[in-house]
């Protein structure tokens, strides 16, 4: 028996070991000991020789990082690159450009980076032209002022001679005017001459308005307002805007406002810019005749997008004839009275430019206030308003892209269709009933719009299509609709003979996915050997 079954059965039971294998044990720990020794004394070299190398290892890695830093592309990209990178850096919402506050935003954070990303900054005119003040700026303590004063003239002063985009907002619409105004409007008005976009929001703008010249305003372009009820002596904090609509070359105003009693249209001396291009009226108060008086003062708009509130209501409407040649975009939201909206857009005569028309109707069946109207919507939809403009007033091959609501009248909607065989983009939308939370009731769905075999088809040259919040459109028929528009199938009703092919496709539907589409239709492209096949993008949000 070997030594090492004489060990493995004496550590198997409890008899004592016998003198031979007391010895031997003796010997065997006196060897083991050395052995172990020499081991760990290897280990411990071996060990140190580690630590050695590690150390050697981390100096070599931070000698090959500053190599690294040295060699980096970004080291040697040109200057003018590196001010278009910056360029792109800076916030895309024109409404929340950078404040001189706000370290953690472009520019300012740039130039935190090193001298050379600095000087790059401070050398680049187009990376200053946005500015945004807010309260924080109009309400600083007095020992703030001064560097205030110097902040801003010091931002604005690096734009060159570059056009520049002013916001003036504010998050408090209570406050009044402060003792203190004077350090911000101070250090604007040298600059006002090259201010191309203006934006101002709250009550406490009438100091630095009235100090305004429209001779200064040269290159003044775009005014968006949104008014905010003052207190006390400044509710009228908004008359002197006609220093601002009479900039000699201004072409778009924009006024919102969250309450219509806020500001009334009549309050806006249109009149005094009849060349405006744009003019977007959301909030103010609008009864449907001021519209009309006020369009038929801007002969040359091309934009145009109204917001009708249940209290434009009170006033009757008169009938007048507006011709807008040159309109190109409308946008209408009826949260008003679809019949009587229908009556507003029948006095729109002359409507051969339009191209894009975008009309939500009302989002609560409480705004329509005659009964069999109310009546007629709950069962079958709301009345388009724009049907009657789209059958008479428009050049059909002229308007490419059509924006309504899901929950509109079905039959209506087919019928407009079929008068529209040169849309391209589609937008279908469903009312979103805030007190309910959940969306209203839809009554037109995407299978009209199925190519079928044998059967005209509508809106052929449908090649963009978004649907959203829409409850009753499943994708076992987003996935048909998709199918049937990119197999390009012979058409009748359209010169080139076909269907055009559908190129994108976005949903937003406010339940659970029922199917894979987007799998469906890659499989359905491989298999039959079509490779133009839509981007799709569906998002589902469930309640």
């Amino acid at each position: 028996m070997s030594k090492r079954e004489i060990y493995a059965t004496a550590t198997t039971n409890n008899d004592p070991p016998s003198d031979e294998m007391v010895n031997g044990a003796k010997e065997d720990m006196s060897e083991g000991l050395k052995e172990l020794a020499r081991v760990q004394s290897e280990l411990r070299k071996l060990r140190e020789q580690m630590a050695r190398l590690e150390e050697d290892e981390k100096a070599i890695q931070q000698g090959l990082d500053v190599c690294s830093c040295i060699l980096s592309p970004v080291r040697h990209l040109p200057f003018d690159v590196l001010e278009e990178i910056f360029l792109h850096c800076l916030s895309e919402d024109d409404n929340h450009p950078p404040t001189i506050r706000d370290i953690a935003q472009a520019p300012l954070l740039l130039m935190r980076v090193c001298r050379t990303w600095r000087q790059i900054c401070l050398a680049c005119p187009l990376l200053w032209t946005s500015l945004r003040l807010d309260y924080l700026d109009f309400r600083a303590p007095s020992a703030e002022w001064e560097g205030i004063f110097r902040r801003i003239q010091g931002w604005l002063s690096r734009t060159g001679q570059c056009s520049i985009h002013i916001v003036m907002s504010s998050t408090r619409g209570y406050m009044r005017k402060g003792d203190n105004d004077h350090a911000v409007v101070d250090a604007l008005l040298p600059f006002m001459h090259r201010c191309n976009s203006l934006y101002l929001s709250g009550p406490e703008h009438q100091p630095f308005i009235d100090l305004l010249s429209p001779a200064a305003l040269v290159r003044l372009r775009s005014v968006k307002i949104e008014p905010v009820v003052g207190a006390g002596s400044y509710l009228n904090t908004w008359l002197p805007l006609r220093k601002l609509m009479a900039a000699p070359n201004l072409q778009s105003f924009c006024c919102i406002s969250a309450s219509p009693s806020n500001i009334r249209i009549t309050e806006i001396p249109l009149h005094l810019s009849p060349h405006l291009t744009h003019l977007v009226l959301q909030g103010a108060e609008t009864p449907y005749q001021d519209v009309l008086a006020a369009l038929q003062r801007l002969p040359e708009l091309r934009r145009l997008g109204l917001l009708f509130r249940h209290q434009s209501l009170t006033d009757a409407i008169v009938p007048v004839e507006v011709s807008l040649p040159s309109l190109e975009e409308l946008i209408v939201f009826d949260y008003a009275n679809p019949s009587r909206t229908a009556t507003f857009l029948d006095c729109l005569t002359d409507l051969s430019s339009l191209c894009s028309l975008d009309c939500q109707t009302s989002s609560r069946l409480a705004y329509i206030v005659n009964h069999t109207l109310s009546q007629d919507a709950n069962k079958n939809g709301f009345s388009f308003a724009a049907y009657s403009l789209l059958a008479k007033k428009i050049e059909a091959k002229n308007l490419r892209h059509l924006g309504i609501s899901l929950n509109l009248n079905s039959d209506q909607v087919v019928g407009c269709f079929r008068m529209l065989p040169y849309i391209a983009k589609l937008d279908l939308t469903n009312c979103y009933d805030s007190a309910r939370r959940k969306p209203f009731p839809e009554y037109f769905n995407l299978e009209p719009l199925i190519v079928q075999p044998n059967t005209p088809v509508l809106l052929p040259r449908l090649r963009f299509i978004s649907i959203k919040n829409s409850c009753r459109i499943t994708d076992e028929v987003v996935l048909r609709f998709i199918i049937s528009r990119i197999q390009a199938l012979s058409c009748s009703n359209i010169s080139d003979g076909k269907v055009a092919v559908l190129r994108s496709f976005e949903g937003l539907f406010p339940r659970e996915k029922q199917q894979e589409v987007m799998s469906a239709i890659k499989q359905y492209g491989s298999d039959t050997g079509i490779e133009e096949v839509p981007d799709i993008k569906l998002t589902y949000i469930q309640a």
